[in-house]
């Protein structure tokens, strides 16, 4: 909704959450929540009709599913899930038979959505509403004024009573199940970071990982990043790029390492140690793909400046640059012989 109103500066995460809520719409019900003859009345849809939910459109689908979705597919980006790791830990809890954090609109929510859709009937019914409340008030202080005043101020004071009492008792329950609940909370963390210590001590890193990423953020101490990063199974980290790293390739007797960078350079490393021996400069634009010959003597690349450069895998010179793409270059590939280059665009 947020994009259709062209509102940029509240663009954020919770977009791209509700767009989850679509794809997850489409997937349960097999139909669009919002269809329409012309662009326009599909972004009226989009912005103020709330569609029927997912268990309306098929009743075999699962309520709790249908509640998720339809939080995801909030108008409001504010009762959205507020990351993907709250959605996706939903989602798990139905798969688990867990109960669901996500709740269906209340009465009051849903009147609130009816009015924003209706403005005029809900002014018509505001109206209304108004005159039956003046007309309750003058047939109620008649009705008061036939009665003993003191007897009614009794009432009055008893019942104010009654209510305070009620509401603490509640506010009272409602802190309790909120202590509760974060006790539970940090129990499963705790017994999460138990199961992934065990998994990392057997092996099973894969395990491992999903106990930790199941632990909600707000708990996560140096404990959880000590596990997390013991399951980390690489030799090396070679850093020197200083943009995202597009492609990687090993040289035929696997001693040599050529990258490719949206930095527009090449780099060969030595895969024994993980050193920069050289950075390849030439093309104009960032590096999509690289690849060694045969021989492991020259090298090829291909960039988003539509062209091709062969280098000298020794020197690091540029000794060629083919040109007639129209548009990126996006992967290149030797032949056995080392005789031919073939490119895509």
């Amino acid at each position: 909704p947020e994009q259709v109103a062209a509102k940029r500066m509240g663009l954020d995460h919770r977009t791209d959450i509700f767009s989850l809520g679509v794809v997850l719409y489409e997937m349960l019900t097999l139909a669009r929540p919002f269809e329409g003859d012309t662009t326009e009345q599909v972004a009226h849809k989009i912005m103020l009709v709330d569609p029927p939910t997912a268990k309306e459109v098929r009743s075999k689908v699962p309520l709790e599913l249908a509640v998720i979705c339809g939080k995801a597919m909030e108008k409001n980006r504010d009762l959205r899930y507020g990351s993907m790791a709250e959605l996706a830990a939903d989602l798990r809890r139905h798969l688990a038979n867990e109960p669901i954090l996500a709740r269906p609109p209340t009465a009051l929510q849903r009147a609130g959505k009816w009015v924003k859709r209706n403005p005029t009937k809900s002014a018509v019914a505001g109206v209304a509403a108004g005159a039956l409340v003046a007309i309750s008030l003058l047939l109620a202080q008649n009705l008061e004024k036939s009665r003993d005043l003191e007897g009614s101020n009794a009432a009055l004071k008893e019942e104010k009573e009654a209510t305070t009492a009620a509401l603490l008792t509640a506010q009272q329950a409602l802190d309790d199940l909120q202590v509760k609940t974060e006790e539970v909370k940090r129990q499963a963390y705790i017994a999460s970071i138990h199961a992934a210590g065990a998994a990392v001590r057997s092996g099973n890193t894969s395990e491992a990982r999903r106990r930790l990423n199941d632990c909600p953020e707000e708990f996560r101490g140096w404990e959880w990043a000590h596990l997390y990063f013991a399951c980390d199974l690489s030799l090396q980290t070679l850093e020197g790029h200083e943009s995202t790293v597009t492609s990687v390739a090993w040289n035929p007797t696997g001693t040599r390492i050529a990258s490719g960078s949206g930095d527009k350079t090449l780099r060969i490393w030595d895969a024994a140690t993980g050193t920069s021996l050289q950075t390849l400069e030439g093309h104009e634009s960032g590096v999509t793909s690289v690849a060694w010959n045969s021989a492991g003597t020259r090298i090829v690349s291909g960039s988003f400046d539509n062209t091709l450069r062969i280098w000298d895998a020794a020197t690091g010179t540029s000794l060629q640059t083919l040109e007639g793409h129209g548009r990126e270059v996006t992967s290149v590939a030797w032949n056995p012989a080392g005789t031919r280059i073939v490119s895509g665009s």
